[in-house]
This record gives C-alpha cells, structure tokens and sequence, in this order.
C-alpha cells in the first residue's frame, strides 16, 4: 500500500469521526427508478432480513462522509480502497461476515455499473454520482 493511499484512509476516517454523521436511517433517500434497477439485486438478498438497517447505516454515514469530502478523496480507485477498508474494519468479527451469499458482488456490481471501471478523477459530477449510489445501496439494504 502507498503512503499515499494510508493518507487518504486516516483523512477519511478523521472526517468520520470528527464530524457528526449527517444520515437518518429512517428518511432514506428514495433513489431514481434507474439506480432502483441496478440495486434490486441487494433488495432481494436482504429480503425479511433485520440486518438492513446495519448494513445500510454503513453505506448512509459512508455516502456523508463522500459528499462532505472536498480534497481527500480524489480518484474513483481512491474511493473504492477506501470503501473496501472501511468496510472491512466495520464488519469484521461480527455475525455479518458471510452470512449473506453474494451481497459483496451485488454491491460491487452497483458500484461499478455507477461510476465505472476505469479510474477516473473525482469531480463535482463524479462525486454527486457516488454520493448517488452509495444512497440508493443505503436504500436497498433498508428496504430489503
């Protein structure tokens, strides 16, 4: 990992929790009919499930921390490290990790059909996008 990279991770992590988290788990954003296609798949894995709302607090107080961001994070390859860590540091140890079968890859597939493969700078747009998706998984966790 690069000195570079390891920067990026504290500056969010100090965001996070320097800085009250903004989301309310009970007014979830509604997202675009489009972006409701792309996370049906999360819907229906969390369907009757009580871990939801969990799962989705994360991707909630994540999506904050993105739009409140203004020079950390600078690459969408930036964006997802820094999820995949987060992520990992949230989840691990708990009663969540494997219990639900392809819920990483339905994420994973959200996030790469919204922002793309290719890594790509992070502007006003970029980051608008991200912010968007990382709602609508918020919002596909909580109503699953």
């Amino acid at each position: 990992m690069k000195l570079t990279d390891l920067i990026a991770i504290g500056a969010v992590a100090w965001v996070f929790w320097a800085s009250p988290p903004n989301p309310d788990i009970n007014n979830v954003v509604t997202p675009t009919p489009t972006l409701q296609q792309t996370v049906a798949p999360i819907v229906s894995i969390l369907k009757d499930s009580s871990d939801g709302k969990k799962i989705g607090g994360f991707f909630g107080q994540f999506a904050d921390v993105v739009q409140r961001d203004s020079s950390v994070l600078t690459t969408t390859a930036q964006l997802r490290m820094i999820y995949q860590r987060a992520g990992t540091l949230m989840f691990q140890k708990t009663d969540l990790v494997g219990k639900y079968a392809n819920l990483n890859a339905a994420i994973d597939k959200a996030l790469t059909t919204s922002l793309g493969l290719k890594n790509a700078p992070i502007n006003a747009d970029k980051r608008a996008e991200a912010v968007e998706v990382l709602q609508a998984i918020q919002w596909a966790c909580v109503k699953g």
